[in-house]
């Protein structure tokens, strides 16, 4: 506490400076070297050589800088979920009045609980099979119907809607919105994916939420997560982090794609792309088709001046074999392009059906006509007993004589 003697005048408001300069003077001089033993979390290594890592236990945690000369010397890697002692004198950044500790030396004891829990996770779902490769779906090669589960808002949604949409206009995309991170996460994520499931439509599901640190990312490490994935009929696209990270979700998932965006790109082709492959595909087959029509003539022509009809039956095979190949590349091509015209024809189709007037009529609305002329009753007002009309149902029709009206649908009241 020697740093206390040389307080300015505390019956005086201090600055924000010299508030945390006394602070940091009177920590350092009282804690000059300390031990610490804690798991590493949050690890950053810019390209300064400086490692920057928030050291923790189950109730606590704490920050800490070790410089790039004792990295150096240390002669350890660093990663999330390592246990370390740690060694060095605590200090207090003054521009953020945040306390940390100055890592002098560095010495590893071992895998951290989270580390060690996840290894355990792991080893026990490969051995019952979640992560076999052949058990792994193919996605459909050109989805209308995709489920997406992962937060509302975020930028992780944002890239696969705008990848989806740039590439294949004709898919219709159902957000399913979650918590990512947090300890609700894991099951609301679960829930979303069964729901998913209970849908008839769906024809593929992507699982996303962009980058973090391990704790932001765990919940995509837990087993009710794996299982949910690992028990959909829908085929999975594991999308969760960045490149570096590799979750439970993406070993259990039927596809693991880098980043959200990379999920776009899997789930849809490209649809100026394939389009323009099949307009080559079909000028291939056109110029197939007219070169065998040329061997066949030029065939007739030797026919006719008397070649060998063995070396003609020979060159006609040949040409037969040829044919069938063109027949299949034709038939390929054309199987494509109405696989993609079907695709776009019933979207088209699910649109026009939600705005039909008939579906409105099947969630117990009816419409009113004029028997006469058979414009569209609106109004009371406009209606006269004795009048007849026309109600038309979901299912058939109602031929009616009006006895008496009311202006003010409030009033009518249901007779005794």
């Amino acid at each position: 506490m020697a740093s206390l003697l040389n307080v300015p005048d505390l019956t005086r408001p201090l600055t924000v400076s010299q508030l945390n300069r006394l602070v940091k003077d009177d920590l350092e001089s009282s804690f000059p070297e300390v031990g610490v033993q804690g798991e590493i979390s949050n690890l950053r290594q810019p390209q300064s050589g400086h490692a920057y890592f928030t050291l923790k236990d189950r109730f606590s945690q704490v920050s800490a800088v070790m410089f790039r000369s004792a990295f150096r010397r240390a002669g350890t890697s660093l990663k999330d979920g390592m246990e370390v002692v740690v060694r060095g004198r605590l200090s207090v950044y003054e521009p953020r009045g945040s306390y940390q500790i100055v890592v002098a030396s560095l010495k590893p004891v071992g895998r951290g609980v989270m580390d060690a829990a996840l290894q355990k996770l792991v080893e026990k779902l490969s051995a019952e099979g979640l992560f076999d490769e052949a058990r792994k779906r193919r996605l459909p090669f050109a989805p209308i119907r995709i489920a997406v589960v992962t937060s509302a808002g975020g930028a992780a949604l944002r890239d696969i809607i705008s990848t989806i949409r740039g590439r294949f206009p004709p898919a219709r995309i159902s957000v399913i919105c979650v918590p990512v991170q947090g300890e609700e996460a894991p099951e609301a994520i679960a829930r979303a994916i069964r729901a998913a499931n209970r849908e008839k439509d769906f024809e593929a599901l992507i699982v996303a939420r962009g980058g973090g640190s391990a704790e932001d990312l765990s919940a995509f490490n837990t087993e009710v997560v794996a299982r949910a994935i690992y028990e959909s009929r829908i085929p999975v696209v594991s999308a969760v982090g960045h490149e570096i990270n590799l979750m439970v979700s993406d070993l259990v998932a039927d596809v693991r794609a880098r980043t959200p965006t990379h999920a776009g790109q899997l789930v849809v082709p490209d649809l100026s792309e394939v389009r323009l492959r099949l307009g080559q595909l079909m000028q291939g087959a056109v110029k197939r088709v007219a070169q065998s029509l040329e061997n066949a003539r030029y065939c007739l022509k030797m026919l006719a001046k008397g070649i060998s009809p063995r070396l003609l039956v020979s060159r006609l095979d040949g040409e037969r074999m040829r044919a069938d190949d063109l027949l299949e590349s034709a038939g390929l091509a054309l199987g494509n392009l109405l696989e993609v015209r079907r695709a776009k024809c019933d979207a088209l189709r699910q649109r026009l059906d939600s705005l039909s007037p008939f579906a409105v009529l099947a969630r117990g609305y009816s419409v009113t006509l004029d028997e006469e002329t058979g414009a569209v009753i609106m109004n009371s007002s406009v209606v006269r007993c004795s009048q007849s009309i026309v109600t038309r149902l979901a299912k058939g029709v109602l031929h009616s004589v009006v006895k008496g009206k009311t202006d003010d649908a409030k009033t009518v009241q249901k007779k005794p």
